[in-house]
């Protein structure tokens, strides 16, 4: 005897998702320890629908890193319930705070999202679009004695540095901080007059943190040996 099987076969969907930071803005101040709105844009732009028994993974990125989205947590969150039509988007919205170690600091935070169903499976073809980035620096706002494009012409240089950086301001300097991409501070040689001493660093990106008589501006130092 013959049997046969008639076994119907489902293609795996292609939802094309693009993802826009809408707060915080780009540019932004936001001090340690405060809470701020995180919201993000997810737009359909393909010709297919997300639909609402249909997931998205939601993974934060600082500084490049992939962190947990609240403690305890795996580093992704999972939010499902609603649609988005082709050519339409749906908000996003959280609440965050960034911790004290993260004063004086410039922060890229990124949020990155991809379509995920295990019944009906969904893939995002293009995930090059599916992150929305901001650089917000961890401080209170610059006061009116600081000037927004350089903190009273505060410059580090040279910038890439391999064993010392200078740092030149029209203020008083007053304290220098250096901290690792981590948020960790480091510690180094005192101050040879207006210069640090990086020599003992391994190569990375580092941020500097300078108090002057009119406040405190944060610069990034990228080293390379």
């Amino acid at each position: 005897m013959l049997l046969m099987c008639v076994c119907a076969s489902f293609a795996q969907r292609s939802v094309d998702l693009e993802v826009t930071m809408i707060t915080p803005e780009d540019g932004s101040y936001t001090p340690s320890m405060q809470t701020f709105p995180l919201e993000i844009s997810v737009a359909n732009v393909g010709a297919e629908n997300f639909n609402a028994d249909d997931s998205l993974a939601y993974y934060m990125l600082i500084n490049g890193d992939t962190v947990q989205t609240a403690p305890g947590q795996a580093q992704s969150a999972i939010y499902t319930g609603f649609a988005i039509l082709p050519g339409q988007s749906h908000a996003i919205i959280r609440q965050m705070a960034f911790n004290s170690s993260f004063d004086g600091m410039e922060i890229d935070l990124c949020i990155f999202v991809k379509p995920h169903n295990n019944a009906h499976p969904i893939e995002d073809p293009s995930l090059i679009n599916n992150t929305g980035c901001s650089t917000v620096t961890v401080m209170e706002s610059p006061t009116a004695g600081l000037d927004e494009a350089g903190q009273g012409g505060l410059l580090l240089f040279p910038n890439p540095a391999k064993s010392f950086v200078a740092i030149e301001s029209s203020l008083e300097i007053l304290s220098v901080a250096v901290h690792d991409s981590a948020g960790k501070r480091i510690a180094l040689p005192d101050l040879q007059g207006t210069a640090i001493d990086c020599s003992g660093l391994e190569n990375g990106l580092y941020f500097v943190s300078v108090e002057t008589s009119a406040g405190t501006g944060m610069r990034r130092l990228l080293i390379s040996k």
